[in-house]
Parts: C-alpha cells; sequence; structure tokens
C-alpha cells in the first residue's frame, strides 16, 4: 500500500518550503504564495499524491501476482499430472512453466519493491531537504557516502566557485537594516546597531547562527516615535537559557527568539501603555491577522532579514542536475548489486524517484520563475523630477517662483536663504525709484544664479513649461540620481547608456563593522560575492571599450573581490591596485594590527582600447604656472619645437610659415602686406617644427603671444595652461593629507550641519583623483554605491575647476538618498564653501540641472500582483499547475506591462510601499519608455487639444531623429481630430522615427506597445 505517513512527511516538506504554516507572511513571494495558496495546496496535497501513485504501482500487485500464480499451478498440476515442483524439474522447458517461472520472478522483485518503497520516500525527501535553505536553494553539491563536496568545473585554469554563483542576490544592506511602520498615530522603527564589546566577550554558544536580539527601547511622547534596537548575533548563554525557559523548547529558532524578544520590548515600553501596538494587524486583504501590531511587524521584519536572499538563474536546470548527480552517486550503488534482480530492483527505484522529483522540480521552478521574472524586467520609473539652477529659468517664470511657499521653504532649509531677509540687504543697492517689492525679488533671483528650483513643488503644466525652455535636455543635464536598489537601476540603464560611460567608480559595503551586509548563517562571503557580481555583470556591459572600473575595498573581502573581478572583466584587464592611506593614524580598534589604508582595484573594459588619464601636477610644479587669464593659470613656453623628433625631416606636416605683425603683436596664416615670414628655425639654423600643426593653431590662435628678444628679432611663445597638463601618472601608494577620510566626514558635516547622518564619507580628493584616472572632462561617470553623494561632488569640484561637462549618475536606496545625497548635490551647485550647515557665499556652479528618479522596486512588482481566473481551456491543460499557472494568470497585470492601459499612460498606475504604507501612484512611462527605448531627449513639452493632453519626446534613437508622441485617449478621443492636431501643431519638423501611444491615424507613426514590449524582459534589444 501507498505509505500514507512518508506521503504526509513530503508534503509537510513542500508546505515548509512554501512557508504555509506562517499566515502572517503577507509580503515578497510569500503573498504570491498566500495568493495561489489554494492552488499550491491542490497541487500538494491531491495532484502530487496522483502521481506518486502513478510512479509507485506497487498498490496491491503482490496480491494480483499471487492470483496469478495459483491460476497457473492449477493448469500446469492438471496438464502435467504432478505436483508443481516436479513440473518446474522435469518440464522447464515449456512454454506454461516458462511463464510460471517468470511470475514467480516478478512476485520476488515487486515484494522486494514493496519493501523499498519507504527508502523512495526517504530519496525524495533528503533530495529536496538537502537543498532547501529558508526560502532558497543553495548549491551542496555532494558525492560519495562520506557527504564529500565537488563543484562544477569545466578544466578552467583558475575557476571561481562560490555557493550562490549561480544565483541573484536580492537582498542589500540598507533596505533591512532599518525597518519602519506606524500603528494609529505611533511611528515606529526597527534599526540594527553594533553592540558593545561587552556582548562579544560574553559566552556566544553558537556564533554561525545569528538572530536578532533586543537591545533597547526608546520612546518620545511627544514625538509619538518609538525606536527598538537589535544586535544581529548568536545567543549567549543567559539568553539560550531565558528562551529555552520561556518557550519550553530547547531547539531554538527565529520564532522562539521572537517570542523572547516581543517579551522584553513589552517590558521595556509598557510603562508608555501604546496601545496601538497591541491591536491585531490588518493584512493587505483586510484580513484581521491573529498577531499584534508590533508582532507582525517584528515576523515580518525578522523573517525578511532571515529568509528569501536569493533567485536561482535556473532552479530547474540546478535540481534537475543535482539529481542526476544525486541519484548516480547516493543512489545506484553499483557496487552493492548482486543480482539482476537486485539490478531490476534498484533501476526501478531510481525511475520512480526520478519520475516524482522531476515533477516537484517543474512545481517548484514555475514559482522561482516567476519571482525571476519579477526581479529581471525592466523597472518603471516612479517620478521623475529636475532640479535646476535659476540661470537655465526664463525670467518669465520668476514670478511664479516667488510665489511658491514650499520652494522658499526649501531655500531657506538648503541655503539658508530667506527671500524677504535678503530684499532688505539690497535696500541701498538698488534705485528705489520705480522697483516694486516684487522687482527686488527678482533682481534678487538674478544675483543668485546658482540657487536651485525643485519641479517637485510645481504643478504638471508648469513643470513641463519649465523644460520645454531647454534644448538638448539630456546634455545639458549634468547628473542623475536614482534613488533604487542597485540591480534594479543598472538593468534599467542597459539600452540607454550600454557602452557610453567612461568610468565607474564604486566604494561597496566592505562587509565589516557598520558596512557588513545580512547574510545567511554561513553564508556571509558567498552572499557578499553574489551581491557584487551581479552588479559589475551589468555594469560592465555600460561601460565603453575604453571604460575604466574602480573599486574601492579593504582587506576583509579584498581577495575575493579581485577573483570575481577577474572572473567579471578578465585577468588581462586588471591593470593596478593602489592602496590608500585614509587612516594614517590606524584603526584603534584593530586587535593586532592598526588598519591605516584601504584598496582601489582598477580594471578597464578592454585593454587594447583602454584610456586612462594622469594625475594633476603637483605642487611645486603648479607654482611655475605664475601667469592666470579667464581661462586659468599658464606658463609661456616656446612655440617652436626643440629637443628628439623636433627637426623638420620627423615632422614635415609641422613646418610651416607664420606671419607676423611685430608693431601690433598679432599673427596670421596667410600673408599679409606689412607682416613678417616666420619660420621655426633655431639659432643654429637648424629648420625645427611648431608645436601645433596649421589646423590647432588656427583653432586655439588666441593662446599664442607675439615676443621680441633681445636682438629685435620676433619670437612666439604659446600659454601653456595648467588645466591642459597631461599631469604624473599615478602612483600605487596615495599617502597624502587630502586623503583622510576625516575630511570626508568633517565636510559633510560641515555642509549639513549635523554630524552622524552618514557613516565614513570619503574624502572628496580621494574620489576626485580616481575620476580624473578614468574619465575626459566630456565623459560620463556611474556609482551604483553612491552612499552620501561623494562621486557627485567630486565630479561638480573638478567640473567647475577645469570647465569640464563631466556628468554622473548615481544610484542609491538608503533612506538618506533625500536627506543627504541630494541635499548634498544641491548645496554643492550652490556653493563651494559651508560651516555649520550654511552657506559662507553662492559662488557654487552655475548652469546645473539634476535629474532625480524613483524606481519601482522588486517588493513593488510583487505587490501588485494579482492573478485572473484562467479559462477552463488552461484548467485543462496538461501539467497547467505544475508550470504554467502563474505566468499565465498574471500576464495582463500592470507590473509586466498592460498594453490596454497604455491608453492612458498620464494615469498608469502602480501600488508603492514606502515605511510599509502601501499608496497607489501614476507611474512615469514617458520616463521609462525613454530608458527602455534608448532615447537621448533633445525636448520635452506639452500641449492640449479640447480634452487631450499631450506630451512630446523630441531626441535620438539608433543615431536617428525619433519623436514620441503620448496622448490620453478617453472615451471621447477623436482619432481624425488626433491625427490633425498631430500634423498642424506638433510634426513641424521631419523625423525618421515617429512613435505614438496605441494605435492612431497618424502617417507613418508606429505604436510605442511593440518596443516597450520587446525590451521589458530581458537583456538589449531595441
Amino acid at each position: 500500500m501507498v505509505n500514507e505517513e512518508r506521503i504526509k512527511e513530503l508534503k509537510l516538506l513542500l508546505k515548509d518550503i512554501f512557508q504555509f504554516e506562517n499566515k502572517d507572511l503577507d509580503f515578497g513571494i510569500y503573498r504570491i504564495i498566500n495568493l495561489k495558496k489554494k492552488e499550491i495546496s491542490e497541487f500538494i496535497d491531491h495532484e502530487l499524491f496522483e502521481i506518486i501513485s502513478e510512479g509507485i504501482k506497487t498498490v496491491d500487485s503482490s496480491t494480483e501476482i499471487q492470483k496469478n500464480l495459483e491460476a497457473l499451478k492449477k493448469e500446469i498440476e492438471s496438464t502435467f499430472g504432478c505436483d508443481i515442483q516436479q513440473a518446474k524439474t522435469k518440464y522447464a522447458e515449456t512454454p506454461k512453466v516458462k511463464a510460471y517461472l517468470d511470475k514467480e520472478e516478478e512476485l520476488k522483485i515487486t515484494d522486494k519493491e514493496n519493501d523499498i518503497e519507504e527508502e523512495i520516500y526517504d530519496d525524495i525527501i533528503n533530495f529536496f531537504s538537502r537543498y532547501y535553505d529558508k526560502g532558497d536553494f543553495i548549491s551542496k553539491r555532494r558525492y560519495s557516502k562520506e557527504n564529500k563536496y565537488a563543484i562544477p568545473y569545466n578544466g578552467e585554469e583558475v575557476y571561481l566557485y562560490w555557493a550562490n554563483n549561480d544565483q541573484y542576490y536580492i537582498k542589500t544592506a540598507e533596505n533591512f537594516k532599518t525597518y519602519s511602520f506606524k500603528a494609529g498615530d505611533i511611528k515606529v522603527d526597527f534599526e540594527i546597531v553594533s553592540e558593545d564589546v561587552d556582548v562579544e566577550k560574553n559566552n556566544i554558544k553558537d556564533s554561525e547562527k545569528k538572530f536578532f536580539i533586543f537591545n533597547d527601547a526608546e520612546y518620545e511622547p511627544t514625538k509619538k516615535f518609538l525606536q527598538v534596537k537589535f544586535g544581529y548575533r548568536g545567543l549567549t548563554s543567559d539568553e539560550d537559557e531565558a528562551i529555552s525557559e520561556m518557550t519550553y523548547k530547547k531547539g531554538i529558532g527565529k520564532d522562539e527568539v521572537n517570542q523572547y524578544n516581543l517579551h522584553k520590548i513589552q517590558e521595556r515600553i509598557g510603562i508608555y501603555g501604546l496601545s496601538n501596538l497591541q491591536k491585531k494587524h490588518i493584512k493587505m486583504d483586510g484580513e484581521k491577522s491573529e498577531s499584534s501590531e508590533l508582532e507582525w511587524h517584528l515576523n515580518k521584519y525578522t523573517t525578511k532579514n532571515t529568509s528569501d536572499y536569493f533567485i536561482h538563474k535556473d532552479l530547474k536546470k540546478f535540481l534537475t542536475q543535482e539529481l542526476d548527480f544525486y541519484i548516480k552517486n547516493e543512489l545506484l550503488h553499483i557496487d552493492d548489486i548482486d543480482s539482476r534482480e537486485d539490478l531490476t530492483i534498484s533501476l526501478n527505484r531510481v525511475k520512480v524517484c526520478k519520475q516524482i522529483s522531476l515533477k516537484i522540480i517543474d512545481f517548484l521552478a514555475q514559482v522561482e520563475n516567476f519571482q525571476k521574472k519579477l526581479w529581471e524586467k525592466k523597472k518603471f520609473v516612479i517620478s521623475t523630477n529636475y532640479c535646476i539652477t535659476l540661470d537655465y529659468i526664463n525670467e518669465i517664470c520668476y514670478s511664479e517662483i516667488l510665489r511658491n511657499k514650499d520652494q522658499l521653504e526649501e531655500w531657506k532649509k538648503l541655503y539658508s536663504f530667506d527671500v524677504e531677509r535678503e530684499v532688505q540687504k539690497l535696500k541701498g543697492k538698488l534705485t528705489e525709484i520705480g522697483k516694486s517689492d516684487d522687482d527686488k525679488k527678482i533682481e534678487l533671483l538674478k544675483q543668485n544664479p546658482t540657487l536651485v528650483i525643485d519641479t517637485k513643488f510645481y504643478d504638471i503644466d508648469t513643470k513641463y513649461q519649465i523644460l520645454s525652455e531647454i534644448d538638448n535636455l539630456c546634455e545639458k543635464t549634468t547628473g542623475i540620481l536614482i534613488n533604487s536598489e542597485n540591480y534594479q537601476a543598472l538593468n534599467l540603464l542597459q539600452n540607454k547608456y550600454r557602452n557610453k560611460i567612461k568610468c565607474c567608480y564604486i566604494d561597496p559595503p566592505y562587509n565589516t563593522g557598520s558596512s557588513k551586509i545580512l547574510y545567511k548563517n554561513s553564508f556571509e562571503h558567498s552572499s557578499w560575492l553574489s551581491l557584487i557580481e551581479n552588479r559589475i555583470t551589468l555594469v560592465k556591459s555600460l561601460l565603453r571599450q575604453d571604460g575604466i572600473f574602480e573599486t574601492a575595498i579593504d582587506d576583509y573581502e579584498f581577495a575575493k573581490l579581485k577573483l570575481i573581478c577577474d572572473k567579471v572583466f578578465g585577468m588581462e584587464n586588471r591593470v593596478g591596485t593602489i592602496t590608500v592611506v585614509h587612516n594614517p593614524g590606524g584603526r584603534h580598534d584593530d586587535k593586532f594590527i592598526a588598519t591605516a589604508h584601504e584598496y582601489t582595484l582598477v580594471y578597464v573594459n578592454q585593454l587594447d582600447s583602454a584610456i586612462m588619464f594622469n594625475l594633476e601636477l603637483e605642487d611645486k610644479d603648479v607654482e611655475s604656472f605664475k601667469f592666470q587669464d579667464e581661462k586659468g593659470n599658464y606658463r609661456l613656453r616656446e612655440f617652436r619645437r626643440s629637443g628628439s623628433h623636433s627637426t623638420r625631416k620627423d615632422r614635415p606636416n609641422m613646418w610651416y610659415p607664420i606671419y607676423i605683425d611685430i608693431t601690433n603683436k598679432k599673427i596670421s596664416l596667410s600673408k599679409k602686406e606689412g607682416y613678417l615670414e616666420l619660420l621655426p628655425i633655431d639659432p643654429k639654423g637648424i629648420e625645427r617644427v611648431w608645436r601645433w600643426g596649421s589646423e590647432s593653431l588656427s583653432n586655439r590662435i588666441d593662446d599664442i603671444i607675439v615676443d621680441i628678444n633681445r636682438d629685435g628679432t620676433p619670437l612666439l611663445k604659446v600659454k601653456d595652461y595648467l588645466h591642459r597638463k597631461e599631469g604624473i601618472k599615478p602612483k600605487s601608494v596615495w599617502n597624502k593629507a587630502k586623503y583622510s577620510a576625516a575630511l570626508g566626514t568633517n565636510l559633510l558635516t560641515n555642509m549639513l550641519g549635523e554630524s552622524n547622518l552618514f557613516s565614513y564619507p570619503k574624502s572628496v580628493e580621494t574620489v576626485r583623483d580616481a575620476i580624473i584616472m578614468g574619465a575626459s572632462i566630456e565623459d560620463t561617470v556611474i556609482d551604483f554605491f553612491a552612499g552620501s553623494g561623494t562621486t557627485g561632488h567630486a565630479v561638480l569640484k573638478l567640473n567647475k575647476d577645469d570647465n569640464g561637462n563631466r556628468k554622473f549618475i548615481l544610484v542609491e536606496m538608503g533612506q538618506y538618498f533625500d536627506t543627504v545625497l541630494k541635499s548634498r548635490i544641491l548645496k554643492v551647485i550652490y556653493s563651494d564653501n559651508w560651516k555649520n550647515g550654511k552657506p559662507l557665499d553662492n559662488n557654487g556652479s552655475k548652469k546645473q540641472i539634476i535629474k532625480y528618479q524613483t524606481l519601482e522596486q522588486y517588493e513593488d512588482s510583487l505587490n501588485n500582483i494579482d492573478f485572473k481566473e484562467p479559462n477552463k481551456l488552461a484548467i485543462e491543460s496538461k501539467d497547467y499547475k505544475i508550470k504554467y499557472m502563474l505566468d499565465f494568470e498574471s500576464r495582463d497585470n500592470n507590473v509586466f506591462l498592460n498594453l490596454d492601459s497604455l491608453s492612458n499612460p498620464f494615469e498608469y498606475k502602480l501600488k508603492v510601499e514606502n515605511n510599509n504604507e502601501m499608496k497607489e501612484l501614476n507611474i512615469d512611462l514617458i520616463e521609462t519608455f525613454n530608458y527602455i527605448a534608448g532615447i537621448d531627449v533633445k525636448s520635452i513639452q506639452k500641449k492640449k487639444d479640447q480634452e487631450v493632453d499631450y506630451i512630446i519626446v523630441k531626441g535620438q534613437r539608433n543615431e536617428k531623429e525619433v519623436i514620441v508622441i503620448w496622448r490620453n485617449k478617453s472615451d471621447a478621443f477623436d482619432p481624425k481630430q488626433d491625427k490633425e492636431f498631430v500634423q498642424k501643431e506638433i510634426l513641424t519638423e521631419v523625423y525618421d522615427e515617429i512613435l505614438v501611444n496605441g494605435n492612431s491615424l497618424i502617417p507613418d507613426a508606429k505604436s510605442v506597445d511593440e518596443i516597450f514590449k520587446a525590451n521589458m524582459f530581458g537583456g538589449y534589444n531595441v
């Protein structure tokens, strides 16, 4: 009979994988599982039973075979007139006796197969238990009975493999270190803190098994704010004993620790009577939880941090390969097979085990692939706004700006710039006659061109009015700030920026101290390696062939990071390692050696194409550039070349006459009356050459000075500008005071007016020199671990120093995106000099545009999924629930681009979670499409025709001129009127490509739908 107990055990394993017992897991993939719980339960409780029953066909088979044998026996004994034993000896070659002997053999095998049925269940349960680890399937290859490990290896000379090598790492430290929610009018923060050294010295029972342990709680009644702090570590012996006594369990897990945490928190805050925290939590589906608000969020917080860290890139392939490996090395033991009968039984056991396991693998792979699809899809831009300096804004808008209270408050907050106060200072400096207060305020704005307006404070029409005044918008945008998990941002950037970025500089979490990422037990380094590898693989495709990749790191992960970068970029493209002395005094909390340095690993994308630049001149060299003009400091050098390779024979193209007006000290490349011809012949009569060719001289003729020698002969000198010097080749050790990390901390404190808003910011000078090495004055720099924004600060500083036009893209997901990163960039633009959060001048960077955006996140994608009822044909399809259910029933969801909803692109909505509050927001389809279609925007504007709003994007795509016309198509939308308006008011120029949302009568127009859908998933496919 089918073993009911073993089937029950297998079902419990699968339900554990899907976390069925925890009803309060109303987030992430568990929310998807909850939505499909009925169908998943149906598979586990019923369809799986049928699969197993089909696989193990031994039910009552012995009885049937025995009946057949008894019938054959009677027939044989009747035919041959002797008992069966005699017949088996005398008539063994006859067909009837042969059939009887075969049935006997079949009965023996069947009896043995009945005996091994339980072993088959053990095989299946052991296999899936082996790889499952709290929401993930982790690679744990084993061979032989001693459970040794093996890795997939194809004969490479050097091969790097780690436990999560074939998975996406979906956690990020900043997303989960702090967790916030509201219970009524009370705001609660859960936060991980570094605990006192005393805890580490205590007797940690198992340092590998980590839990969230209550540390402290503080409540501010006036602000109604509760902060709960946790450590993340192993349990001390005292804690282990206390939890065991409280829960009556010796085997302690997350649930038992949370029970202890809940008791400690309530004990600590009980005096405040925070009744809202004791109310039952209401889940997203409106159902009331059995848990209180505090207990529910505590469970969610700890579960999010301790499960579901990875998404397998190909779970079906992985588990299928592992199953074959498992069968060959642990089930099919050739040495133990002594007979054909044993071989038959063993092969049947393997066949049944594999047949059942493959069905389970298909089902698990469906869920994993659904997660993978959500992870890999290009994420929507939730919102886009611009911060623009006043010198880009038409003065017509100044009056409206001055009426915008939110904008004026922002200036007070950022710049301590109070319009009313500042206008009083103008009295006496402006002519009072004919000057109203409004006129004075407008004059005030003109005197502060580095003040920045933020389009988030203006209505949609004003926003597009401002943007429509700016031509070549992408080109003039200095920086892009993206508030997003960095994998999602890098993935969205692929189509627009592939092979366009010159330099990537990152300062990732070092996995030590405060930057240590959260990780699954025993997978600290493996988690970190997957985090880094997933992301640098994406950024490599964004780099130009001559691109440079630079990453800071310390000793803890240096060796492993080097191997990862070797794997992604190739060892041949590693050009060096820089040791940066960033803490000259050494780290005092180091046990043996006080660390004073960190590293910067430097790679090029393609060695043959790579271009790296020298650093700036040393102080002693700079002193020789004693002259100055509007272009900067310079020194004078003779324009006639000397030294090696300086003769006419060496460089014939640089031998040509220059004509000089000695009186007016002017020069010309063409012969003029009264001008003296001058050739590059030195005093010894040797025919030399000029430093530049004639075309270069024509372009920079203002840089040439006519001087007169003592003997009265003319001499040409060239202005050798400091900013044009090639500088000094970077050395492998950077040991100057300007690289000290303390400077980064002090600078940020002075800019923001508060300390401890961000831990360990880099010195701007360290990042500045790294950028000088990797990018010229027209290049783009990306930093996808942007932190406090030091990279953006360094780019702005460099551009101001050398009149450069570098651009930057910063990606950061931390909660300090607005309070630190964005604020810092806007402050740098206004002024270079700050003290206690206040500017010392307004001499910042003029003509700046900063675009900042928020992206849909993986958790948002999960939270927006719902499933439509399938039709009868789908349900009756073979393996529907096992393989196709999730994809089929979610295909029209907004997360996956609902083409029907593109008819009104300005009302395309997603539910977005912020601090555990869910809000339905309009997303920015226009900006999302610009990324996905790879459009470099030249201009964007808004028009209106009757009830139809139009937003028009003009730009370049695939080196072709393109226009994208977005319009809302309500029920009253008239295609003919639409065509007439577009042709008359919008298509006033010729374009290579005309794109519109939805269908239209506009001649030669193509729908955006096809491009959008084709590029929403997968790689580069515009």
